[in-house]
């Protein structure tokens, strides 16, 4: 028995010219599914195949890989109008024999939290600060010098609580001048072979070996020489982390 589907054919094109006379990117074609062969028919042109294995691209798209009459290995891509249909074709094309199916990566889930930095910016400022007076104080005889560092001082605090406010706007919380205790950074955590922290500027990545349980909102995990201070804004997001933070990592302790 064959069942015919009618696809879309994605072309690779290797010159110019080829490109010229098969015409668009994407185009419409039939894809027939035996028992043991399948064949795509386009434009009277027709390439038969023995599958050996399906690839998924997307919920609608997969690539199949075989041999043709002449025991070359081919591979052609197709394009369904509904995801349905597409896992309908390929259910009937890994029924054939030795079909090997590669699936889609799960989507990872992300969920945000806020994580407290190690780093303090405010014993930095501060030693801009003393810097800056050093050399007025020793200064004091000559009034043009005193001006002008003066004017340097003011500058560089102003620029300074800039770039604090902007920093708060795209990753931090709290406003500019609260520089002398921890701030909470923006991330958004997720679990595979490695507990992952995104932000919006970089990646970092550890395996985790202790959860401390600072409340309901809180708790900090431990790994590698890392320590994380996490919060999260409600109790199932925290939950739901360390539920997967302990299934990946069995020899996990918590307390």
């Amino acid at each position: 028995m064959t069942v015919t589907f009618r696809v879309e054919l994605k072309h690779s094109f290797y010159s110019f010219r080829e490109s010229v006379r098969i015409g668009p990117y994407w185009t419409p074609a039939q894809l027939s599914v035996s028992d043991d062969s399948l064949s795509v028919s386009q434009k009277g042109r027709t390439i038969e195949l023995r599958a050996r294995r399906v690839r998924w691209r997307s919920a609608e798209s997969f690539s199949i890989a075989g041999l043709d009459n002449h025991s070359t290995l081919k591979t052609v891509i197709v394009r369904f109008e509904t995801p349905q249909l597409a896992s309908r074709a390929a259910s009937l094309i890994l029924e054939q024999n030795s079909v090997a199916e590669q699936k889609l990566p799960e989507p990872r889930r992300e969920i945000e939290a806020l994580v407290l930095n190690a780093a303090r910016v405010g014993p930095y400022f501060l030693l801009v600060i003393l810097s800056a007076l050093l050399p007025l104080l020793a200064s004091l005889y000559h009034r043009l010098e005193i001006l002008r560092l003066a004017v340097s001082f003011l500058f560089i605090s102003i620029l300074y609580l800039s770039l604090a406010r902007i920093s708060d706007s795209r990753l931090l919380s709290g406003p500019a001048w609260s520089f002398l205790r921890k701030r909470p950074v923006r991330v958004w955590l997720s679990v595979d072979d490695e507990l992952n922290i995104r932000t919006l500027d970089e990646h970092d990545a550890f395996r985790p070996s202790r959860i401390i349980w600072m409340g309901f909102l809180r708790f900090i995990v431990e790994g590698e020489h890392r320590r994380l201070d996490i919060s999260f804004p409600e109790a199932s997001n925290a939950v739901i982390l360390a539920r997967a933070v302990r299934e990946r990592f069995p020899n996990l302790r918590e307390n």
